[in-house]
């Protein structure tokens, strides 16, 4: 990766964090980061990951995945693409009740209308990237810390990912540091 930048005073571990870096990335099929920024310092002991990241896809709607027109007092959803159906249902269930919600045939949904806003029923929210990639990369911090540092702090910014570690309680001077030589800004 060439935005990779590992500081560590252990020049042996350097090259590691680089190898482990790169491997877990083809492993997990991570290809939308910026960069990775590494901060180890084994003195006291801590190690710290910042993982920024492209532009991620839009969250799909309901409206993206399906076609919709009214049948009686009903929205009958035409699902194009069959994997988003057991998620599209969870979501609609969760909001509008399995009373409201029915699955008649393989690739239609069906909702009745009463007190269901169409603009807000399309509107609807099924896959988000974004949160999906922050999970991913929360994922790959805790796979490239050393083995032991159970004790974690996690920020969320914009675009990017803060991971800092320890075997024991992390002070909170570290994630100041830390977010210095890092360039962190959330």
């Amino acid at each position: 990766m060439e935005n990779l930048f590992v500081e560590c005073e252990d020049e042996a571990g350097i090259a590691a964090y680089r190898e482990i870096i790169e491997y877990l990335m083809m492993d997990m099929n991570i290809k939308n980061l910026d960069a990775v920024r590494i901060y180890a310092d084994p003195k006291a002991p801590f190690f710290s990951c910042h993982i920024e990241f492209k532009e991620v896809e839009k969250p799909l709607t309901i409206d993206d995945l399906s076609v919709s027109r009214v049948v009686g007092d009903e929205y009958d959803l035409v699902i194009g693409e069959e994997r988003y159906i057991p998620e599209i249902l969870r979501r609609l269930w969760d909001i509008y009740g399995r009373d409201n919600v029915e699955q008649p045939e393989r690739s239609h949904i069906m909702v009745k209308k009463e007190g269901v806003e169409l603009e807000k029923l399309l509107g609807t929210v099924i896959v988000d990237p974004s949160t999906e990639i922050y999970d991913r990369l929360v994922a790959l911090a805790l796979q490239i810390m050393p083995v032991g540092f159970r004790v974690r702090h996690v920020e969320y910014g914009a675009k990017s990912v803060l991971v800092v570690a320890s075997e024991s309680v992390i002070d909170p001077e570290w994630v100041k540091r830390v977010k210095e030589r890092l360039e962190w800004s959330s």
